[in-house]
């Protein structure tokens, strides 16, 4: 993937963000249903995104689980929240990944 420009800014409602909110989402849902078969899994595990300066927040529920930088895409684990650790790719490779491409 090439690098992606200023006027590339992700945001949180950017179509690359909701496929990755989307596919995550989805990845989880069988698990849940094998533990929990008596409750919507669409009500209790939302996955959503919170725009900051840099960052797009990639929370899960109350709590965070990812950083997207907003200029390259590149998607970060947490150490804390809003503050990314290790690099684990980009949106459009982990979306891939949870679709099972």
């Amino acid at each position: 993937m090439t690098q992606a420009t200023t006027t590339d800014l992700l945001t949180a409602d950017s179509i690359e963000v909701r496929l990755f909110l989307l596919a995550w989402h989805e990845n989880g849902r069988a698990g849940f249903e094998r533990r929990a078969p008596y409750l919507d899994y669409d009500a209790h595990e939302l996955k959503h995104a919170i725009e900051r300066k840099r960052w797009i927040c990639l929370d899960h529920g109350k709590s965070g689980a990812f950083v997207a930088d907003r200029q390259t895409h590149e998607v970060y684990t947490i150490k804390a929240y809003g503050r990314p650790n290790r690099k684990i790719g980009t949106l459009e490779s982990l979306t891939a990944e949870y679709v099972g491409l």
